[in-house]
């Protein structure tokens, strides 16, 4: 349970992850299945984690894909990261060029104001949880699903149920 409490709306599942995290892949396909499959009876918002320095070109993709509303090539661009297919910065252009996408344009983005104010509001929510990895789930911003101790329960395939138990506890 939180310390102190996030003002998130009910029903929503609040997911932070870094595209560089093996651990976040893993999770992300039964997160997604289970969305899909309509078990999931929360809002799903993802925000791309700032805790660490290395997080932050990748967080910067994240957001400059939302900024340019080209959401759908988050997914393409977490199996090319994590297959290892980004190995310098021009790939990553050459990647982007190839979506249709004006580099200088998606970079100038990076530098908006509402970029910028998006990015430092979600690191304080991330920081403020008290999180210190990713993934990391928030239940109807009052409960924190972690990493560690997953393996206890059943691993990643328990993350659904454990959040359904964490929302029917409100209703008690």
């Amino acid at each position: 349970m939180l310390e102190k409490p996030l003002q998130y709306k009910n029903n929503e599942i609040t997911e932070f992850l870094w595209y560089g995290c093996p651990h976040c892949y893993a999770v992300n396909p039964i997160i997604l299945q289970w969305e899909q499959d309509k078990k999931l009876t929360h809002t799903l918002v993802q925000k791309h984690s700032q805790l660490s320095e290395r997080f932050m070109f990748d967080a910067n993709v994240f957001y400059g894909l939302q900024l340019i509303d080209k959401t759908e090539l988050r997914q393409e661009y977490f199996d090319k990261r994590q297959q290892g297919q980004f190995k310098s910065t021009k790939d990553i252009n050459n990647w982007i060029q190839s979506k249709g996408i004006n580099q200088d344009q998606f970079f100038n983005a990076l530098k908006a104001p509402k970029l910028i104010a998006e990015r430092e509001q979600t690191l304080k929510e991330e920081r403020s949880t008290g999180s210190t990895g990713v993934p990391a789930f928030i239940v109807e911003g009052k409960y924190i699903v972690l990493v560690r101790g997953l393996s206890k329960i059943g691993g990643w395939k328990a993350v659904p149920g454990l959040i359904n138990y964490l929302s029917a506890l409100d209703g008690k």
